[in-house]
């Protein structure tokens, strides 16, 4: 019985001491693809508002065309 007891004492630690840097790595891990998300929205949101900054002065510049 003692050593059942043992074995699984010693297991259960093992276990505990093989979570920790899995625990490590997997948040290690989802801190990284948070942050790619994080720039390519940035990015996304960058690139719509130089298309419409874009947009608008090619509007203004043919307006000034046709003007003249």
């Amino acid at each position: 019985m003692t050593t059942v007891v043992l074995a699984s004492s010693f297991l259960a630690g093992s276990l505990l001491t093989m979570l920790v840097p899995i625990a490590t790595v997997t948040a290690m891990v989802a801190w990284g693809v948070l942050l790619i998300r994080r720039h390519e929205r940035r990015r996304a949101t960058v690139q719509t508002v130089e298309r419409s900054t874009a947009g608008a002065e090619a509007a203004d510049r043919s307006r000034s065309a046709l003007g003249d």
